[in-house]
């Protein structure tokens, strides 16, 4: 999972009353994107196949951020999750998850023994 809107954050928050356990692995805020995409006269997207030979269309760049950080979402985990008890932010263990059917439970009970972690890649750009 990605974070790039606060309705994300929410989400989360929205549980207070009954979460209790809250494992975040490899879930990278994305502060801010570039893009650059063909749009109709009225500023919607034109999917690339159906441009091909129309003649439609002019290339846009785009800017779009996100200014919450990982301080923000700690601080609304600690004061809107009172029920909270286990929580584990770290990054590698999902990357070991996809072999079989026990895998992911695997992944959760290595998750309990790991010490959180904030790692360089727990903000990332997007371009495209």
């Amino acid at each position: 999972m990605t974070f790039t809107h606060e309705w994300q954050l929410e989400w989360i928050l929205s549980h207070g009353g009954s979460l209790q356990e809250l494992a975040l692995h490899t879930c990278p805020i994305v502060k801010n994107a570039d893009f650059e995409w063909n749009v109709d006269a009225e500023g919607y997207s034109i999917l690339p196949w159906r441009l091909r030979g129309t003649g439609r269309g002019r290339n846009v760049a785009a800017t779009w951020k996100y200014d919450s950080r990982w301080h923000d979402y700690f601080h609304g985990f600690r004061t809107r999750l009172p029920r909270l008890r286990q929580f584990s932010f770290t990054h590698d263990q999902w990357l070991q998850c996809h072999g079989g059917p026990g895998s992911v439970a695997e992944a959760f009970r290595a998750s309990e023994s790991r010490l959180a972690e904030l790692r360089a890649n727990r903000y990332c750009h997007m371009s495209g």
